[in-house]
């Protein structure tokens, strides 16, 4: 009987631990993302719309990196929402117009600490 105990046990530590393991990386990717932000905020400050630009792309491509895996693991609601926020930052970073973009950075950088907080392990998200 004993030996029956052990493989849900195991089951079930191995599904807690991967929950830990998705939240930390999430986490991770996402403190990536906002200092990226920040430095984007930073370069549309000084009207430097090439590196901006360059930024953006950045951006864009370690979001491309990770979207399949945010796919199997998240509501597709938020990634949606990630994306258009990321496509109105180009074009308002097209029009160079720094008030918007910087509404628009800051929008972003609030919906993924909201991407986030959804993978943490907390009451709120249990229940």
């Amino acid at each position: 009987m004993k030996r029956f105990f052990w493989i849900p046990f195991l089951l079930l530590l191995a599904l807690f631990s991967a929950t830990l393991l998705n939240a930390a990386v999430a986490d991770g990717l996402v403190q990536g993302w906002c200092a990226q932000l920040d430095d984007l905020q930073d370069t549309a400050q000084t009207e430097d719309w090439p590196a901006v630009h360059d930024s953006l792309a950045a951006l864009h491509e370690s979001w491309d990196k990770h979207t399949a895996y945010f796919h199997i693991v998240l509501q597709h609601d938020v990634l949606n929402d990630v994306e258009a926020l990321l496509a109105k930052a180009d074009i308002f970073a097209a029009e160079q117009d720094e008030e918007e973009l910087r509404a628009c950075i800051a929008e972003l950088r609030s919906q993924l600490l909201v991407l986030s907080e959804i993978q943490k392990i907390s009451v709120k998200n249990i229940l």
